[in-house]
């Protein structure tokens, strides 16, 4: 066998030994990372790397890194990937479950643009935000005042999946160079899995703390439920403009919210892999109706009742209710759908509504 020559075992010492140097040079660019534990939503991911820094993961969105404002940017990071540097701030935001989860950090002040005006807010903080003119009103979702949009220098566009049926929008957006945040919260099978998507927002704005509190402190009052004795039945429900009736699908979270809180759905058999409402005839809607313990008015769409009364002028039928007659007409809060941020609360509303108890999102219409 014939042995290496000393100039190759040099070369191959040199070798080893550039290849070390290059490791060295390499690896503080290479963070580690540990996925962040999450325990109900499912539809989006966040990679806690050594270096400090957070890649979050949402499909239909670029991965997003946020890190320190001098930090070195790592080398193996997926293509494509927005690197946003803290504080991350001058956000649009295009959607009320987003603000709510933000305003519940307290991050109010890195969004600059919203495409919902004052009179539609029922957040305390978003409206003296609008009030005090450091959150602008940028138009409608559809169609952006885009001059406004990029005198503000927008740094990150939140959207729902709403984007898809506007894609001339997104095109927009990237045309400006402006990023997207796709916010698939309402589309959790679990209504805390919804409320969990405060950690991203606690990761995008610096605030992890503040949201594994507020998720902690919402998902302890669900905890502390106690089963309900007879379980009622329950129907939410709204009535249009134009008279027809809608109830919440099977598949909706209310209906996932009121199992939590020990209610069964009186609908439970329509719809059951849909989210959202449905219409239904007046003949299947009343057979439901009358018999359910508990009527729930969903106040923000259709027509908004005051009172019962105005409510039974627009649909007599419902004075036959046994819910109306017993007393167990209800309604939801206006905010009911911009608090995303209470879900825990909402749950625990729900249990108060069946077992006489005094909610703060539900009211009964007098």
């Amino acid at each position: 066998m014939k042995k290496k020559s000393h100039w190759a075992n040099e070369v191959i010492c040199l070798k080893k030994l550039f290849l070390l140097i290059l490791a060295l040079l390499v690896l503080p660019c290479l963070a580690l990372a540990e996925p962040m534990p999450l325990e109900e939503a499912e539809l989006f991911s966040v990679d806690l790397r050594e270096d400090g820094s957070r890649l979050i993961r949402v499909e239909g969105s670029a991965p997003l890194l946020v890190l320190d404002k001098e930090a070195e940017v790592p080398a193996d990071l997926p293509e494509g990937t927005v690197v946003l540097r803290r504080p991350v701030d001058r956000l649009l935001v295009t959607f009320t479950n987003a603000m709510s989860l933000i305003e519940a950090v307290d991050a109010l002040d890195a969004v600059r643009l919203t495409t919902y005006d004052l009179d539609s807010w029922y957040l305390p903080g978003t409206a003296d935000a609008m009030k005090q003119g450091s959150l602008l009103y940028c138009g409608s979702w559809k169609s952006p005042d885009w001059e406004l949009v990029l005198a503000e220098g927008t740094r990150l566009a939140v959207f729902n999946s709403q984007l898809d049926e506007q894609p001339e929008v997104r095109q927009k957006l990237e045309e400006l160079g402006i990023p997207v945040l796709y916010d698939l919260s309402s589309h959790e099978a679990s209504p805390m899995g919804r409320l969990e998507w405060i950690r991203l927002y606690g990761v995008l704005l610096d605030r992890e703390n503040e949201a594994e509190q507020i998720f902690r402190e919402q998902q302890a009052l669900v905890g502390e439920l106690q089963p309900a004795g007879e379980s009622k039945t329950v129907l939410f429900f709204h009535v249009a403009s134009d008279g027809s009736l809608y109830v919440r699908c099977a598949g909706d979270y209310m209906n996932a919210m009121l199992s939590r809180a020990g209610g069964v759905n009186a609908a439970a058999d329509f719809w059951p892999d849909t989210t959202g409402s449905k219409a239904m005839e007046a003949e299947a809607f009343f057979a439901l109706a009358r018999e359910a313990d508990v009527l729930v008015y969903c106040w923000s769409f259709g027509g908004k009742p005051q009172t019962q009364a105005e409510l039974l002028e627009r649909c007599p039928l419902l004075a036959e209710c046994k819910a109306v007659q017993s007393g167990s007409l209800w309604c939801t809060s206006p905010d009911w759908y911009q608090s995303s941020a209470e879900m825990g609360t909402m749950i625990r509303d729900m249990a108060l509504m069946l077992s006489g108890g005094t909610p703060v999102h539900l009211v009964r219409l007098p």
